[in-house]
Formats: C-alpha cells, structure tokens, sequence
C-alpha cells in the first residue's frame, strides 16, 4: 500500500501567491533532503518518535485528465490563475481560439476599467496583456501563451504585427460539458 506506515517526520513549508507547480516541487525537494538529514539518525539508532498516519485524512491522487488541463473561462479569474500555476509547467493548461488548441503559460487576476463581455470574451489588449472575461465579472490578464503549433511565447511577442481589433472581442472556446 503506497504512503502506508508509521510518520517518521513531518514538515510544512508556504506557498506564495505566485508560486506554480515547479516552485512547490524544488521547495519540497529542498525541505524533504534536510528532513530526510535530519531524521536518518534516528531512524538508524532506533530512537525514532515514530507516530500512525490518521487515514481518514488520507486523499487519492489520481492522474490528471485532459478535461481538467482547459481552462473553464466561467470560473473566477483568482480560480483561473490557481488552475494555470498547478498545471505549470505540466501538463499545462489549454483554451481554444477559433477551433484551434491555445496554450495559457501564465497570467494573473486584474482588476480595472475594462468593457463588459461574454465569459471567455477578450475584452481589452495592452502591449503585453490579453484581458479576458471571467467569471463572477472578473477579469484575468493573459501574460505567456502558446499558439498552436507554435512556440510558448510572451503575450507582447504574440501581438507583434497583430492589428490591435484582430484579437479583442474574439472569444475563448470552452468544451461542450464544461459551460456555465
């Protein structure tokens, strides 16, 4: 039984705002080698304070599914931004444009006077930043993407010798089923 037996040690750490998938792994491969230091020891010299796992609190993990990999644009755009980090750098997580798959590398909740419209709608472009319609009339601010077929790029690359109407008002596709 996998993760069965007794806790030899046990150690938390934070997760910041801003930290994805990858920051998360090198902070727990970090603490998880000096924890592993620290407890060894003790293991070896049968001093351990070894204490049971409470397996009500045990959760499965199963793997992740392309379904879960979309982005739901009627989601809150804090809710987006958690889902694009944990999915960063894989499996990473996707949108479609114009029927074609459109990689969302990063981005981030923003707050302003943009136009209202439809959940998924580009609403506003700056230099650097696609703005999009989220849930609950919020709006998440897409920074790096990955165009089909193409590779994963800043947002102001991705503009470069784009007209700025080309994209705004466009609307971001979602996977019948998932629609809200």
């Amino acid at each position: 039984k996998m993760d069965a037996g007794n806790i030899l040690a046990q150690a938390s750490l934070p997760i910041l705002d801003r930290d994805d998938v990858a920051d998360v792994f090198a902070k727990m491969a970090d603490l998880g080698r000096d924890l592993l230091l620290k407890t060894l020891p003790s293991v070896f010299a049968g001093t351990n304070q070894a204490w049971p796992q409470n397996e009500a609190e045990a959760t499965f993990s199963p793997n992740i599914s392309k379904e879960e990999e979309e982005i739901q644009w009627n989601q809150t755009a804090i809710e987006i931004d958690r889902h694009v980090r944990a999915f960063r750098p894989f499996p990473s997580t996707f949108t479609r444009l114009k029927g074609q798959r459109f990689k969302i590398w990063a981005g981030r909740p923003i707050t302003g006077d943009f136009p209202q419209g439809q959940v998924g709608q580009i609403v506003a472009s700056t230099e650097d930043q696609l703005i999009v319609q989220a849930g609950q009339n919020t709006y998440f601010a897409i920074e790096e993407v990955q165009p089909n077929g193409k590779k994963r790029m800043p947002v102001k690359q991705y503009l470069n010798g784009m007209a700025d109407h080309e994209l705004v008002n466009q609307v971001f596709e979602m996977s019948s089923g998932h629609e809200g």
